[in-house]
């Protein structure tokens, strides 16, 4: 295990859905270029250890979050992956409903590794 902290937060953005479209919701939350950081309105900056945006794939997201803390777990250690938002988030989508094929092949990955 060769990082040194204890928790680590990764955003994920996700599409506005077709309703918010429909009552012209306005889009608030920018990205900040080169850093993992978010500013929500004007002036609230939240900054984290990774983020996603819209166009981000899940297996992009499983290599850089997700990997080396499943390697760990085979070594002894223990993790724990949160998804946490409101209601119709993407959480279900973010933890892998859309991900079967690839976490499948992830997971042969994994064992085949030990």
């Amino acid at each position: 295990m060769e990082d040194e902290t204890s928790v680590r937060v990764a955003m994920r953005i996700r599409p506005q859905s077709a309703p918010s479209e429909l009552t012209c919701v306005e889009f608030v939350l920018a990205l900040t270029p080169g850093h993992p950081q978010v500013v929500l309105g004007k002036d609230k900056a939240f900054t984290f250890d990774h983020v996603f945006d819209i166009e981000s794939k899940q297996f992009v997201i499983y290599e850089q979050c997700l990997r080396d803390s499943l390697k760990d777990v085979f070594d002894g250690y223990n993790a724990t992956v949160l998804a946490y938002g409101q209601t119709g988030s993407g959480k279900t989508y973010t933890r892998g409903l859309a991900l079967i094929s690839p976490c499948l092949q992830k997971k042969k990955e994994l064992f085949h590794e030990q």
